[in-house]
């Protein structure tokens, strides 16, 4: 399943000539193992009666890694996005102090 999204993210930024955005990576796995988590789950106290050897372990063990990666990914994003607001915050500032009328006395 991890190598279908990344296939598919990668094929759809190579069609949109683009950079493959790892935050939407990301919550995609993480969707992706959180749908399979629930149906082995539901699967197990459905069918077996919460037998703990039909549970999907290596499913149960990568979603520790996968919420990581996924928390990791939305901080750096929001990093970027408060950079680039604060950098055009700055640049209005800028602009807007040159357009404001200098009082003084000039003689």
């Amino acid at each position: 399943m991890t190598g279908i999204i990344t296939g598919y993210a990668l094929l759809d930024a190579v069609a949109e000539d683009r950079r493959v955005d790892r935050a939407k990576l990301a919550s995609m796995l993480l969707l992706g193992h959180t749908i399979t988590l629930s149906g082995t789950l539901l699967k197990t106290s459905v069918l077996f009666g919460m037998n703990p050897t039909a549970i999907n372990w290596a499913q149960l063990l990568v979603m520790a890694p996968v919420s990581l990666a996924w928390i990791r990914e939305c901080l750096a994003r929001d990093e970027r996005i408060d950079r680039g607001l604060a950098e055009e915050w700055q640049r209005l500032l800028v602009e807007t102090a040159d357009l404001a009328p200098r009082t003084g006395n000039d003689g």
